[in-house]
């Protein structure tokens, strides 16, 4: 397959698309289906896919796998085709309400904890969930999720943190950057962010500067701030990059910034591109918008996407992102790469020197010392203990690495 940077120019405009690589029917009639808006020339392209020979089976699987069932079914509701599979259709639309219904008791959880932080003078922001639903996707049950985000100030990360577990959450791991919360008995998970993206992703999103350009978005009929559109296509391309580097992209992620762009008539991209350079996150919004007008046609003017096709790196690693998603089977895939891997690809999603440096150094430190989120969880420790995780993780690494090579590992479990 060619790359965005091989892209001819067609009767004086750009050609619409890559040459199209082989992809397995289904995974192609997901992608085709992944959007709110089919249009004719994609809608012929799913009833040619319906005249070949689909895993109805595998296409439901990898669907739900990539965050995309809504879609899907709503893609194919569209199709007016005896070839439709009746049964896969039937487990796809008892599968839609249970999402939807999940989602709209989060929504309306999401509007009871910004009044419960509202009452308590704590300045916060939520974001993805509901709030992109509803602004992207202008519907709450066309967009999987299973928890809430919410963006607070640094300087308020622990009021917020005592403010949730007063009210009956409980703290499940704190990675730093971010922490999770839950109450069981009523199903509400809550991501608590100081930080956006983990540190050894730099990425300097102001907290202040965002609120101030917060905008009025439609919940349930209430008007609730959230993130302006130029902010929220920084966050998600931002957040397809980490998930990336971990080998944990899902198209859903695509979706939203194809969705995004295409829900926004009078997007600024010259300010928005700006903005990305002075950030060092340009390369980062290329590859998130270049993803989404390749697989969903999403509406990016000709001029952008020659301005971002011009960088080499990101047609390759638009390429490299494209064969992940592809690779996915029916089940989330966690990667397994090596922290060189991870390091190698996260400092080519990164175009300036100093961020490239940063990511090595930094993630050599956090590897030696910093617990993974499997860690905090099978050794659970109060807040003044979670220190130790950082004083027992070099050790835990020596035993697996070099003592477990030489067959000295204690903890390995008897053949």
């Amino acid at each position: 397959m060619n790359s965005l940077i091989d892209l001819p120019l067609k009767n004086g405009g750009l050609m619409s698309r890559m040459v199209e690589q082989h992809r397995e029917p289904e995974f192609e009639l997901m992608i085709c289906c992944s959007r709110r808006v089919i249009s004719a020339a994609t809608a012929r392209r799913i009833v040619t896919l319906l005249h070949s020979e689909l895993d109805w089976g595998r296409l439901v699987a990898i669907a739900e796998s990539h965050g995309v069932m809504p879609l899907v079914h709503r893609g194919l509701m569209q199709i007016d085709s005896e070839l439709v599979n009746s049964c896969s259709m039937l487990h796809m639309a008892a599968k839609c309400r249970e999402i939807a219904a999940g989602n709209l008791f989060l929504a309306g959880e999401l509007l009871r904890l910004i009044k419960l932080f509202q009452d308590n003078d704590l300045a916060i922001i939520p974001f993805k969930g509901p709030m992109l639903a509803a602004s992207a996707y202008q519907s709450v049950a066309l967009r999987q999720f299973g928890d809430l985000d919410i963006l607070v100030a640094e300087e308020r990360y622990r009021n917020a943190k005592e403010l949730l577990s007063d009210h009956g959450f409980k703290l499940l791991f704190d990675l730093g950057w971010e922490c999770h919360f839950a109450k069981h008995e009523v199903g509400v998970g809550i991501d608590l962010h100081r930080r956006l993206l983990p540190a050894m992703f730099p990425f300097p999103f102001d907290f202040a500067t965002s609120l101030r350009r917060l905008e009025p978005i439609q919940l349930f009929g209430s008007e609730t701030l959230g993130l302006s559109a130029p902010d929220n296509l920084l966050v998600v391309c931002g957040q397809l990059v980490k998930d990336a580097t971990e080998n944990k992209v899902r198209l859903e992620q695509v979706c939203d910034i194809a969705e995004l762009v295409s829900s926004t008539d009078d997007l600024d991209w010259t300010g928005l591109m700006d903005r990305a350079k002075k950030m060092g996150c340009m390369r980062m919004l290329s590859l998130g918008v270049l993803l989404a007008y390749e697989l969903l046609d999403a509406p990016v003017p000709d001029s952008v996407i020659l301005t971002m096709s011009s960088d080499r790196s990101a047609g390759i690693l638009v390429k490299e992102i494209e064969k992940q998603l592809s690779d996915r089977g029916g089940r989330p895939s966690y990667s397994r790469n090596s922290f060189l891997q991870r390091a190698r690809f996260h400092c080519r999603t990164r175009e300036r020197l100093q961020d490239k440096a940063f990511t090595y150094c930094y993630r050599g430190i956090v590897w030696v010392f910093g617990p993974s989120e499997n860690e905090q969880r099978i050794l659970p420790l109060p807040e003044k203990l979670r220190f130790l995780h950082s004083v027992l993780r070099p050790f835990r690494l020596l035993v697996k690495y070099f003592l477990g090579k030489y067959g000295l590992n204690p903890f390995r479990r008897p053949l």
